[in-house]
């Protein structure tokens, strides 16, 4: 997993291409952990979190590229 500071010079197109394979980790995950084959419960928790550092960048970087309102 990308370290904030990796994740922050990311360009905003590769940003979303990471943050949908995690998404896609974090479901591959659930379905193992649904049937029983997952050893590594707490990568469900890494994986949400991460999910949601990225979203959380995301909107900072969209709000920082809005103009200023008066």
């Amino acid at each position: 997993m990308l370290t904030n500071q990796e994740l922050r010079q990311l360009p905003e197109k590769e940003l979303n291409e990471e943050l949908t394979r995690v998404s896609r980790e974090l479901m591959k995950a659930k379905m193992d952990h649904a049937s029983g084959t997952l050893k590594e419960t707490h990568r469900l928790k890494e994986l949400k979190l991460c999910i949601a550092r990225m979203k959380t960048m995301m909107k900072e970087a969209e709000k920082s590229a809005m103009p200023a309102k008066k």
